[in-house]
């Protein structure tokens, strides 16, 4: 079995460099059509998410949506614990608007895919709500940061070459997704794994390889905003996805410790992501700090629950 988990090591990496293609040819897109810097981080965060969509996609063929669940709800405890953490210690001081009507509407609606689930089932009723709720937050936020760009009448651009990128890393992404799953389900058949768990803590890390990679890149460019906007913009594609899928299939939740611990730290850090982005209007370094701390107390709290 441990050649089978040494596979999916390097599947998760793979499927890291696919995507990395896939935010290439967005940015090369984005330039071209001088899309503003906030709207090309929130489709970078679609496209950076499309490893979480993929291997939903397989993990619903497969009957054992809890895995994409619990992905799903890693991944954006993922994106603000250790990313976002990364990215403040790097940067020591990333600005914000400090606007509560910036930041509120985007973590009230990340608190609820768990709030859906408390009751044991995301229904379709939920899904739509969530599928409804992302494109009306999609659009607060854009017209919140929006700013108008010069345009160049009468131009033509050539984006053959950026449209190519996109598809060829896509195409890569689908196939290491579907691997995944295949050889993740062989791990879970031997050692009776829980597909919720193995989806929240190890799924969630290797599928946010392209955030981390927009993350690094944008600290060493020194194009901040973009990292910041691409986090949320892949965050709310994370609800976005399971509203899709709970539309689809209606996705059964274990109500446990586990659970509830999961729920209480998840609101908990979304909670002082809200304070953070408030307070002296930008994320310090310290603050950065102190999500990761609360990502790692959540999982430690997660797992202990889990193991007893």
């Amino acid at each position: 079995m441990a050649p089978v988990i040494f596979l999916i090591v390097v599947l998760f990496i793979l499927i890291g460099k696919a995507a990395d293609i896939v935010i290439t040819g967005v940015r090369g897109l984005a330039e071209k059509l001088r899309v503003n810097l906030f709207l090309a981080g929130m489709v970078l965060g679609l496209f950076t998410s499309l490893p979480e969509i993929t291997i939903g996609i397989n993990a619903l063929a497969e009957r054992i949506p809890a895995i994409s669940f619990g992905n799903l709800i890693g991944g954006t405890l993922v994106l603000f614990g250790p990313i976002l953490g990364l990215s403040l210690i790097l940067n020591r001081r990333v600005a914000t608007d400090g606007e509560w009507s910036s930041i509120l509407p985007i973590t009230l609606y990340l608190m609820l895919p768990l709030l859906y689930g408390i009751d044991g089932v995301v229904s379709k009723l939920d899904g739509s709500i969530l599928i409804f709720g992302y494109l009306v937050v999609l659009y607060y936020s854009y017209r919140s940061h929006r700013y108008i760009q010069p345009q160049r009448i009468g131009r033509r651009y050539d984006v053959s070459a950026e449209l190519l990128t996109i598809i060829i890393g896509m195409v890569g992404v689908f196939v290491c997704a579907t691997a995944i799953i295949h050889y993740t389900q062989l791990v879970l058949d031997a050692y009776q794994l829980p597909a919720f768990l193995v989806g929240l803590i190890a799924f969630s890390f290797g599928t946010n390889l392209p955030e981390l990679t927009v993350t690094i890149r944008s600290w060493r460019r020194h194009i901040r905003d973009l990292s910041i906007s691409n986090l949320i913009g892949s965050a709310l594609t994370n609800g976005l996805t399971i509203g899709a899928f709970a539309l689809m299939l209606p996705i059964v939740v274990t109500i446990n410790y586990s659970y509830l611990a999961l729920f209480v730290g998840n609101t908990v850090l979304l909670g002082a992501l809200s304070l953070f982005y408030r307070s002296r209007r930008a994320f310090s370094r310290a603050e950065g700090v102190v999500l990761i701390v609360l990502y790692s107390l959540t999982v430690l709290s997660v797992a202990v629950f889990a193991i007893h």
